[in-house]
């Protein structure tokens, strides 16, 4: 389901779409799935502030953010629980100008909830990066 990957090295490289913002920028620079990464030959310097990434060939989404260590979400939306729920959410991006739409998947899972005699409830658990649509594309 969701997972920690430690350092930026440990991302396998793949078909990714989404961005990256290097510390250097004023905004961030968009991936395509025709390019890979391969984030073992990240500098240092600039170092990586944000990123989102999602292979949707196999429903993985990596979101990375950058506050004086990295730290790196890894869902596989193939791995999710039976009774998780995904709702798609589109938002309007921010410094991302060939992107028309920017795509969330909300994951809820059912909790008991001690207000509600035990009963389940639904949770909102992740918000997870699941692509965009281009200006050419929309």
């Amino acid at each position: 389901m969701i997972t920690t990957i430690n350092q930026l090295r440990d991302i396998p490289p793949a078909p990714y779409e989404g961005y990256l913002w290097w510390s250097d920028q004023t905004h961030p620079d968009l991936l395509r799935p025709d390019q890979e990464i391969d984030f073992s030959q990240v500098p240092e310097n600039p170092f990586l502030l944000e990123g989102a990434l999602y292979w949707p060939e196999q429903q993985r989404s990596i979101m990375i953010r950058y506050s004086g260590s990295y730290h790196i979400s890894h869902c596989d939306l193939q791995q999710l629980p039976s009774e998780a729920e995904l709702y798609e959410r589109a938002y309007l991006p921010h410094r991302l100008s060939q992107a028309e739409r920017v795509y969330f998947q909300e994951l809820w899972l059912p909790e008991a909830d001690p207000y509600c005699t035990q009963l389940p409830v639904l949770r909102l658990r992740a918000l997870i990066f699941s692509g965009f649509s281009t200006r050419s594309n929309a």
